[in-house]
């Protein structure tokens, strides 16, 4: 029995509906169970129908189609919205994406352009739904679920860039498949840091991230010397609002796929972006130094954490430079923020001149590299253990 795609047309000109409706009357596997005039209807008729797909107009009475993609997408997230409408600009297109439209096509259009977009959205909803099925099974113990680490802190200088690269790399110097994800959006630099010229950054991959395959997204990753995956921040920080929160989530998803480890870098403030990456988050390094400014802010930090219900137990205290004359004492820290010191890093005067050169310490003997060395080591163990002595296999649906 042939399983046909179900369509909900929402426009508030019916003579426009009645076109839509007849020209996907000629496709074979595509049926029209109903119609709105304006976004209340839709979003109240996509509740009841259950649709695969919306085709919703922009400018509507009552209600406007940005709302009401929001709305559906939220309370009926099988549904795939296509956003239809006369206007192209370059805002609506980013207020449409925002509120969860999975395409976008202009008026007017071929019938080829309509039911390719329809053909391409069903198949994109149906590789998200493979993935969220790999990801229950991880969290079942089905399969072998990848660590999330996510490097964070309430100041900025504090060296959380420097601890994601050195600590990714250590974990690929482990026999670790690893990738950095860098999330600061604005003012990332992990791409200089590293000495890498950006072909693909996150900015590149947005429009394209609902149809991807984990290893075609993993193909787009940078290659580092050392043999670990990079996913830079956009080179322009305007290019930045237009990454959200269901963005990382999709990409996260999908690198887990690939990778055994994913470290994440954060700016030193929360968004939109940060507490999805923050939600999905296994191990959270946070970072201190002996400082009272940034002690302060860390305390609001782990407020803000505990009142999104974050794990207080996946929370790893770091206090870098912690051999600072006239410090803070590390007694002091773990009384203030209430949390046990997980490992301390010295001061290291050659890490200035490495980033200089955009050459990580690899290979250094240094008291710092050896401490993130130990470090990884941790992480790594904590992670065979949470997953288990026994060896699990992957399995693809996609």
């Amino acid at each position: 029995m042939q399983e046909y795609i179900r369509i909900l047309i929402a426009d508030d000109i019916a003579e426009t509906r009645e076109n839509i409706r007849r020209l996907l009357s000629f496709e074979e596997g595509v049926e029209v169970v109903g119609e709105a005039a304006n976004g209340i209807e839709a979003v109240e008729m996509a509740k009841k129908l259950q649709p695969d797909i919306v085709l919703m107009d922009i400018n509507m009475p009552e209600m406007d189609g940005i709302e009401a993609t929001e709305k559906i997408s939220l309370q009926v997230p099988k549904a795939g919205v296509i956003v239809v409408s006369v206007q192209g600009e370059q805002d609506y297109l980013k207020k449409a994406m925002r509120a969860g439209a999975k395409e976008y096509i202009i008026k007017p259009f071929s019938p080829d352009d309509l039911i390719n977009t329809i053909l391409q959205v069903v198949q994109m909803i149906k590789k998200y739904k493979n993935t969220v099925y790999t990801h229950q099974l991880m969290e079942e113990g089905v399969v072998s679920s990848p660590k999330v680490i996510t490097v964070f802190g309430g100041s900025g200088g504090t060296g959380k860039t420097c601890l994601a690269v050195h600590t990714a790399i250590q974990l690929v110097k482990r026999n670790k498949k690893a990738v950095l994800l860098d999330l600061d959006l604005w003012f990332g630099d992990i791409s200089n840091i590293m000495n890498l010229s950006p072909r693909q950054t996150l900015y590149h991959i947005i429009n394209e991230v609902e149809r991807m395959s984990g290893e075609e997204l993993a193909a787009l990753c940078l290659d580092h010397s050392s043999g670990l995956k990079v996913l830079p921040a956009p080179v322009k920080p305007e290019q930045a609002e237009l990454i959200t929160g269901r963005h990382v989530e999709r990409i996260i998803r999908l690198i887990q796929e690939q990778f055994d480890f994913i470290v994440i870098d954060t700016p030193a403030q929360f968004s939109e972006v940060v507490l999805q990456a923050i939600d999905q988050t296994d191990t959270l390094l946070l970072l201190q130094t002996p400082h009272m400014t940034g002690l302060q802010n860390n305390k609001r930090v782990l407020e803000v954490l505990s009142s999104i219900h974050f794990d207080k137990k996946k929370i790893r205290l770091i206090v870098n430079r912690s051999d600072l004359p006239y410090g803070l004492k590390l007694k002091d820290i773990k009384e203030i923020l209430n949390l046990d010191v997980f490992e301390t890093l010295p001061e290291e005067p050659l890490l200035t001149s490495a980033i200089n050169r955009g050459e990580p310490l690899i290979s250094s003997n240094g008291k710092w590299s050896k401490k993130v060395e130990k470090l990884s080591k941790r992480i790594v163990a904590e992670g065979e253990l949470r997953s288990g002595s026994k060896k699990k296999k992957w399995f693809s649906f996609v």
